[in-house]
């Protein structure tokens, strides 16, 4: 499942927790990356591999991101979030910076210090997550996730919760008025 609406590759913000919270609030056991939160993944390189402790993910850039989720996890893998795509970009490297796995309420959670999108489960495959074992895969991606997840089940879902790439036009904030301009 694709949470477009929050698209890295597209502008989104990359710490929306919309469609995070829906997963975790109906109690999926799923596998999700990443959530853009350079803090939480400073606290848990700090706590360390095998630590406990308390977190407020994501939720930072506004109302479009939603408030941050609250959860307390395990750390379970600490990277330099450096991964070489197998799919899309087959070859090249992408750098998500410092990243976490977080386990909380059945989710594993990809938290990264950088912003991009997720084309393919390289990410999960870095931290020692295989997406295939899990119900629901969620990525921070809208389109090109498609043929690097295609393998993994029968249905490709995009989802559009509120965030700045979202599809619905209409429930976007009002940008900011123009400042006048000087003569």
């Amino acid at each position: 499942m694709a949470d477009a609406s929050d698209d890295p590759g597209g502008g989104g913000s990359g710490d929306g927790t919309y469609l995070l919270r829906a997963i975790r609030n109906r109690g999926i056991r799923a596998c999700f990356a990443t959530l853009y939160d350079p803090a939480a993944v400073a606290r848990a390189t700090e706590a360390g591999v095998g630590a406990v402790a308390d977190f407020e993910l994501g939720g930072r850039h506004g109302k479009t991101s939603g408030e941050p989720l609250r959860v307390r996890a395990k750390v379970r893998a600490i990277t330099d979030g450096r991964v070489s795509h197998a799919d899309v970009r087959r070859g090249r490297y992408a750098d998500f910076g410092r990243s976490v796995r977080l386990s909380a309420d059945g989710l594993e959670l990809i938290v990264a210090s950088r912003r991009l999108p997720v084309l393919d489960p390289e990410i999960f495959l870095l931290h020692g997550v295989l997406p295939e074992r899990f119900p629901l895969v969620g990525v921070k991606a809208a389109h090109h996730f498609k043929s690097g997840f295609a393998h993994l089940g029968a249905r490709l879902v995009t989802a559009d919760a509120p965030g700045l790439t979202s599809r619905r036009i209409a429930e976007l904030p009002e940008p900011a008025p123009a400042p006048p301009c000087g003569r």
